[in-house]
């Protein structure tokens, strides 16, 4: 439960300068990408700093019409729940088609090949995953420009550059259970499959006609 309005700037004030100026950083820092991850090392600090005054962000949050929510030991997030649609992201077919091999991934290697506790792929997987999931190859400037978009809104992260190394590797975040929950994971699959089948039997009448 947050501060009433005057708690709120009692306990700011009682921050310090330092500290202050972390608390206003972190709140741009949620408002632009909308997680702080703990196994993301940059956040790392920001992530304590928010669980030591949970209260206190959680009240600012409540002010301006958002709430902050906790998943635990793994990441803090905003919502705002009066605009949850109206300015909600629609991702484009290429991206969730990427979104779903992600996200079967992260299921898939959630107990193995850990890294800092992150689950890992490479940009090599994804682009194999993705030809049967579409029929087609996906272009290289696309996929870097999908998972750079990732990449800024915290789902997931790598080292280096993406055009240069079909190997680098992809590290996938938690938070991206907050994109895809299990239910729509299994709704896209099979929406996918009803897709593919179509576009085979058209396939068939093509040849058949010919």
């Amino acid at each position: 439960m947050g501060y009433t309005i005057n708690a709120f700037y009692n306990a700011f004030n009682n921050l310090g300068e330092t500290n202050e100026v972390k608390f206003k950083k972190i709140i741009n820092k949620l408002l632009g990408s909308n997680f702080i991850i703990y196994e993301k090392q940059d956040d790392r600090l920001d992530f304590n700093f928010v669980k030591n005054n949970r209260q206190l962000f959680e009240s600012f949050f409540n002010l301006i019409g958002f709430t902050l929510k906790y998943k635990e030991n793994a990441y803090f997030f905003i919502e705002n729940e009066l605009e949850m649609y109206a300015n909600r992201y629609i991702f484009k077919k290429d991206e969730i088609l990427v979104i779903l091999i992600l996200k079967k991934l992260f299921i898939e290697f959630n107990n193995v090949n850990k890294i800092d506790g992150v689950p890992k792929t490479t940009l090599n997987e994804v682009v194999n995953r993705f030809r049967p999931l579409s029929n087609k190859d996906i272009k290289k400037t696309n996929i870097n420009a999908i998972l750079k978009y990732f990449r800024r809104r915290k789902i997931i992260d790598y080292k280096g550059d993406l055009s240069s190394n079909i190997d680098n590797d992809i590290y996938i975040y938690p938070t991206i259970n907050e994109i895809v929950n299990y239910d729509t994971l299994i709704d896209l699959d099979n929406k996918i499959k009803e897709y593919l089948n179509s576009s085979k039997k058209e396939d068939e009448v093509n040849d058949l006609s010919n």
